[in-house]
Formats: structure tokens, sequence, C-alpha cells
């Protein structure tokens, strides 16, 4: 006898399960498969603040396949805008960084901070070939934005066990999107936060970023410059758009200021092993662009122009406006409104003994502070030895251990004998 076991109705639940869900996920993943390019693109623009402006034509006609393409498919349609080409340059501890940073803060400049210790480490671990020009090319690259074929340079500044991230960090076009998260700042930052906040930066992309710039801004020290000497430079000048801003300050706040962070002394990495060789390095250097300046002034009136450091910290506003006039830069307020902040504030011995330091905070303490703690011997063996060029550019040498220390009596004069020198009333 056969018995009937009628199968069980399906729930009503169970039906709905599979129309409102199974059916949109089905739906969900062939979209996905068909259109995955569009979508993950999408997602990386919102997602890491990686979205490019095409214009619409444009982007209907692309057909990408990766991101190297489509740089350089940007870079086809991409005008260079820039109107000037700066380089600051001067010799060690003279407030280059400072000055570095006025121009790095303003909106239309993309500004590298000393590439060529970079590019020396490069040399040295012979990722990068030896070649005398080499350094002169890669500053001309940069001031060009010329930057997709300099992969090693980029690849080693992102990497901050090998490179200190200050490097990287003090320009802030390198340090915003698209090269990371949002706008990182130089102070304060730990390793973790950078490697997590930072991607590594694309050569090409970086060209791009550049490009869009009206001004390409690189801040050198002259010892890292072929022959460590100003006159090498000169080459640059022939590009119509380039100038040069050529910083002193007093040799003796310099040798101090090497004195205090490290910069002389018996170990590898120091600038001179002795004071008084220091002090040999420094004048000679002074009067090597003092001789460069006044062997070629006739053609270097609207290429060169030389600033001290004295005037620019005590008179920043009139400065500023004569050297963004000399480099057709806008004048920003706000930048204006930052460097007499940090020019008049209380002084804070936070960065007193830093190599790196942007922040300058106050005047006297800066223009001073080598006349309470330089001996007054040492102070004769740079006078000595820099005596002409002291005079050239218009500092005033004292004769005795009290006039040192009067700071009623200033360290320089209005009375500079130098081309091209900025000069305020």
């Amino acid at each position: 006898m056969w018995v009937s076991i009628e199968a069980p109705k399906k729930k009503k639940h169970e039906s709905k399960l599979f129309y409102f869900y199974i059916i949109p996920i089905l739906f969900l993943c062939i979209l996905w498969f068909v259109y995955r390019k569009e979508i993950k693109d999408h997602l990386f623009c919102k997602l890491f603040n990686q979205c490019y402006e095409v214009e619409d034509e444009t982007e209907r006609s692309l057909n990408i396949t990766d991101e190297e393409e489509f740089f350089e498919t940007v870079l086809e349609e991409l005008n260079d805008i820039s109107e000037t080409k700066i380089l600051i340059t001067s010799i060690p501890r003279s407030g280059s960084s400072f000055l570095g940073e006025i121009f790095n803060r303003h909106k239309d400049s993309f500004y590298i901070y000393e590439p060529l210790h970079t590019e020396k480490i490069l040399t040295n671990l012979g990722i990068v070939e030896v070649n005398n020009n080499n350094p002169l090319k890669l500053l001309e690259d940069i001031s060009k934005c010329n930057l997709k074929s300099h992969k090693e340079f980029f690849n080693f500044l992102s990497n901050p066990q090998l490179s200190n991230p200050h490097f990287r960090l003090t320009s802030t076009a390198l340090s915003s999107p698209p090269f990371c998260k949002h706008q990182v700042y130089d102070s304060n930052y730990t390793e973790i936060e950078y490697e997590k906040d930072c991607y590594t930066i694309n050569s090409t992309l970086a060209e791009i970023v550049c490009k869009q710039k009206k001004h390409t801004v690189i801040k050198e020290l002259i010892h890292r410059l072929p022959s460590q000497q100003l006159s090498s430079t000169l080459n640059l000048l022939t590009d119509k758009s380039t100038k040069i801003i050529y910083l002193l300050r007093d040799p003796r706040a310099v040798l101090f200021s090497m004195s205090k962070v490290g910069w002389i002394g018996n170990h590898e990495n120091a600038f001179a092993r002795s004071f008084k060789s220091a002090a040999y390095q420094i004048c000679k250097s002074l009067e090597e662009s003092y001789r460069a300046i006044e062997r070629v002034k006739q053609f270097l009136n609207d290429k060169l122009i030389v600033v001290r450091y004295e005037d620019l910290v005590t008179q920043p506003e009139e400065v500023l406006n004569q050297l963004f006039w000399f480099n057709n830069v806008k004048m920003d307020d706000n930048i204006i409104d930052w460097v007499i902040a940090n020019t008049n504030g209380q002084f804070s011995n936070v960065n007193a003994n830093k190599s790196f330091s942007l922040l300058l905070r106050n005047i006297t303490y800066s223009l001073n502070s080598w006349r309470n703690y330089m001996s007054f011997n040492e102070t004769l063996q740079v006078q000595k030895r820099c005596s002409l060029t002291m005079k050239q550019y218009g500092y005033q040498k004292f004769s005795t251990f009290k006039d040192m220390q009067n700071f009623s009596i200033s360290t320089f004069t209005d009375d500079m004998n130098v081309s091209n020198a900025l000069r305020v009333s």
C-alpha cells in the first residue's frame, strides 16, 4: 500500500527573500563585472582625494588601461603655466629655510626643499650615476617641471626609513592631496602617521601638479652645488624666466649657529672639523659669490637679487614686496602676517638647536644671540678672515668685547657695496 506524502509548501517569507535579496545581489554582481573599472576609479577618487579634472569630451574619448597611461594623457593636454622659476641659495645657517617657507606658503608655488641632498645620497648608494652635471640637471628639470624621469628621486624621498621626512613634508605641494590624504605638516608628525597618511610620490603625477602652478621654487645650499660655488648656477639663467635669490647673513652669526647645531666637529657629517676651518670656508664662499656677481653684473639686472637676512627679518614687509615683485609673484597678505608673527613673537628654545628649523619667532635673538655666546677671540678670527666681504656686504666689525655685547650698536649698516642688492630705506 503506497502512502502519498505531500511536499510541504514554501513559506511566504522564503519567497520574498529570493525576490528581494538574492536577485538584487545577482544584479549588483553583474554591474560590478561590467563596470568595475569605473566604480573603482570613483571610489579611489572619493576615498583618497585623487580626483583629476578632465574636460567632458576628453574624458569620454579616453580608453585608460592603467594609472600611468592616464597621467600621460593628462600631461599631453596640460600646458606649463609656470611664470617664474626661482632658486633660493645661500651658505648654511643663513635663514634660507625661513625664506623658502615664505614662498612655500604661496598657493601658486611648487616648492622643493634641498633636492641635491637627496641626489647626493642616491649617488653615494649607486642608484644614480655619478656625473658632475647631474646636480645642475636635476635643478633645471625641477624648475621646468620635468619630473617624470626622476622616479628614483621621488621614491627615495617618499620612504621615511631612507630619507628624513622633513625633506618631503617641508613642501606643501608634496605633503597635500593627491600625495597625502590631507595636508600633513612637518612639525610633530610621527613616522607611523606619515606612512599612514601619505603615499609614495608618483613622479608623473608630481609633474602634473607642478605644471599647474605658476611658480616653481627650489631652496638649495651653495656647498651642495657643483664646485660649491654660486657661479655654477648662473648657467640656469639662460632660461629667461629663471631667477636666483642669493641670501646673505652675518658670517659671525652663521658660524655661531653652525657650532650650536653640531655642524663643526670631528665627525662624518660635519661641515668643517674646526671653527677656524669653517670660518675659512664660509668667508671663501662669500668672496667667490661677490666676485661672481660683480663679474657678470651687467647681465644680472633682472635675473639675480642679493638679499640680506638682517633686512628680511627687520623689515619683512618692504623686503617681501620687492622680492615678490622681482620674481613676478603676487603678494599674499596672509604670508606677510605669518612672517610678522614669526619675527616678533616670544622666543622659544624648542627649535634653537635643531638642524632643520623653519620658525624664527624673535628678531633680537636671531640677530644678536651670537654676541652673548661667541668668544671675542673667535669673533676676531671671523672678522679678520672675512674683513673685505663684511665691508662690502655692510656688516659692522667690533674692536672691543664691550662693543660686541652692546646691543644698541647694530651688526649691520645700510652701506652695501654689492651689485643687484635689494636695498631698504
